[in-house]
């Protein structure tokens, strides 16, 4: 199934270890990153938030202090 299959009536969840540093700074990925994180922001990352960014998504460990 890919991402845009699923209603948007649903709830989409989305989970692993992607290896990726989002940063502290959201930047310009204020829709998909929710201001926390840790470490500078590595290509993994890009490509997590990015992806986020496209589908809407939001980045949830990003919404809390770890």
């Amino acid at each position: 199934m890919l991402v845009q299959d699923v209603p948007r009536s649903k709830k989409l969840f989305l989970g692993g270890d992607f290896n990726g540093h989002i940063e502290g700074d959201s930047g310009d990925y204020e829709s998909a990153h929710g201001g926390f994180g840790f470490g500078v922001r590595n290509s993994g990352g890009v490509a997590v938030i990015d992806f986020a960014a496209a589908y809407n998504l939001l980045v949830v460990n990003s919404l809390f202090k770890k």
